[in-house]
């Protein structure tokens, strides 16, 4: 079964404004708003997608490289601890028009797209200290009803 999670990164003012290019595709969008956001549809939990975000991207630059290349499948690391992105651009051949990062200037409230078919938000939190390394946030879904509003309460984890 698929528990799905969004990752979300904010768009910190060096980058605003720029094209974010994926690096497999050459697909790319404008970084217009206050964060951009990918959904990710297997092992969204903490164990899962959580412990991946944690332990392997810990800069804004590797942030960044996640959401550019749109929708994911799954995060996964091989036997030689290796990182695998599964993109759906790139290994399902999907249209970049329907699977591309979404960008918000809302993550605080109970926007119905910010939680649209997902049971983990991850938001990225950069470090104004480039030597220190940054971390992240999980909310979760608290309510079961898909059409009830969620407010996220992002802690770290």
């Amino acid at each position: 079964m698929s528990t799905r999670s969004r990752i979300i990164v904010p768009i910190i003012k060096e980058y605003k404004n720029k094209r974010l290019i994926d690096s497999i595709s050459h697909n790319s969008i404008i970084l217009s708003d206050d964060y951009v956001m990918v959904t990710c549809h297997f092992d969204g939990y903490i164990e899962g997608v959580g412990k991946y975000l944690k332990e392997n991207i810990k800069t804004y630059e590797k942030a960044l490289g996640i959401v550019s290349h749109g929708d994911l499948s799954s995060l996964n690391i091989d036997k030689e601890g290796n990182l695998i992105v599964d993109a759906y651009i790139s290994d399902k051949n999907e249209n970049w028009k329907y699977v591309k990062p979404k960008q918000t200037n809302d993550i605080k409230t109970s926007s119905t797209d910010l939680w649209l078919d997902t049971e983990y938000l991850y938001l990225y939190i950069p470090n104004p200290d480039k030597n220190i390394e940054s971390n992240w946030k999980v909310a979760k879904r608290t309510s079961i009803d898909w059409n009830k509003p969620n407010i996220p309460e992002y802690r770290y984890f």
